[in-house]
């Protein structure tokens, strides 16, 4: 309410008789955020933090082209017979072996995000509903001799929301010259979180890698409805002509206290759900190395969320055996097919990347990458990329059902690592 104007609207005039009104106000829109608002001090700290970021990136050695799920996501899912540089905390853990160096990782991802406000909806100036997913996650791997380790922590946010804003009532009542407006905004949400440290272990035995991955997963789920409010009240002395609005409006706001804005708002959370389950799981990993034409060839098994502890939702466990090959130096592709428990039927994935690194000029890299997949009898497809300028790493990857899906509905996650 900084805005003084709105109150124009909250006042009906009636020739001095005794009576209460009630009408609907129309809805308040807020001038959005200009970028051009910022000021100088702002826009010169943002372009030093980029500037050092980027003099950074050009210091340090390039090796490999993705942060670890971005790849995984963007092949498909093709992840148990991948023997990358980026491994880490979300593929085969045998394949820890194959990481280049030291590799850190820092990235997070936005998926399913969707927001409607169904046209012409009655009874409420707002209705929408809002999707959000993220999954925020670092990791560090090595690979030392014939040992490969890693540790990392991930996060899962699942959050969806459905907002209406009821209509405005309000009312003046001429004899005690009093009047008030309430607003009423009602929030249902569903919000899920699940996050959790991991610790991986790699080693080499001849021709095969083995590999072990625990991980402490806790997840909390919160469900129930937000009851907020905003109630104006305001008394006029009996000085006022209530038949001249223009003597009349300018009496009510002034007796308002707008110094202090939060005496009229009101939130009362009421959760149904307010849930934590924290536990332990296991993955195992196998690959085994061969050759065809000379070229690398690794097939691969993997059994995901051994342990099978009740959580909140809970993490089936799948058992998985996949295929990979380099057949140039510049292409890697995969197939992997899996039983995933409460899948109907089963699931498998096929993918490739290209990629490509030069250091003429600055070093850097790019990768592209497509795959399809069946996932609990639904087909999708991936398409992703990745640039890389140094150790700064940059990707976009889209995966989309092939039917009954728009575009705006598609999982698109962004990633940003850098590697040391």
């Amino acid at each position: 309410m900084n805005n003084r104007r709105d109150l124009l609207c909250l006042l009906w005039k009636d020739g001095g008789r005794n009576f209460t009104q009630s009408f609907i106000l129309p809805t308040y829109h807020p001038r959005p955020f200009q970028p051009s608002s910022l000021c100088s001090f702002h826009r010169d700290l943002i372009l030093r933090y980029f500037t050092i970021i980027i003099a950074l990136s050009l210091l340090l050695g390039s090796r490999g082209v993705a942060d670890e799920k971005l790849r995984i996501v963007g092949m498909g899912g093709v992840k148990i017979g991948v023997y990358a540089p980026d491994a880490g905390i979300f593929g085969n853990p045998a394949a820890l072996l194959g990481v280049a160096e030291n590799n850190l990782s820092i990235s997070a991802s936005v998926e399913n995000y969707r927001y409607d406000k169904p046209p012409g909806t009655t009874g409420s100036q707002f209705f929408a509903t809002l999707n959000f997913d993220s999954q925020p996650s670092v990791y560090y791997s090595r690979s030392f001799g014939d040992f490969g380790v890693s540790v990392g922590y991930t996060g899962m946010f699942d959050g969806f929301a459905e907002i209406e804003v009821e209509p405005t009532r309000s009312e003046y009542i001429i004899d005690q010259r009093s009047f008030s407006a309430t607003t009423n905004m009602v929030t249902d949400y569903a919000l899920l979180w699940e996050s959790g440290w991991s610790i991986g272990f790699s080693r080499r035995l001849k021709d095969s890698l083995v590999g072990f991955r625990l991980k402490r997963v806790s997840q909390t789920s919160k469900r129930g409805q937000i009851l907020s409010g905003v109630s104006l009240r305001a008394e006029h002395g009996s000085d006022v002509n209530i038949n001249d609005p223009r003597a009349l409006i300018p009496a009510i706001i002034n007796s308002l206290d707008l110094d202090d804005p939060a005496q009229y708002f009101d939130s009362v959370d009421a959760p149904s759900q307010d849930l934590t389950v924290r536990g332990f799981e296991l993955d195992l990993g196998y690959q085994r190395e061969e050759t065809l034409r000379n070229r690398p060839l690794r097939a691969g098994l993997i059994v995901e969320n051994l342990f099978q502890r009740k959580l909140i939702e809970p993490l089936p466990l799948k058992l998985g055996v996949g295929i990979a090959h380099e057949p140039f130096d510049w292409m890697t592709l995969g197939f992997d097919i899996s039983r995933v428990f409460g899948h109907r039927g089963l699931d498998f994935a096929i993918g490739g990347e290209l990629h490509e690194s030069w250091t003429r000029g600055f070093k850097g890299a790019t990768a592209l990458r497509g795959g399809i997949s069946r996932i609990d009898a639904t087909g999708m497809f991936s398409v992703g990329i990745t640039f890389t300028l140094g150790s700064l790493h940059s990707g976009y990857t889209l995966k989309k059902r092939f039917t009954g899906q728009p575009f705006g509905e598609a999982t698109h996650l962004f990633a940003s690592t850098v590697r040391f």
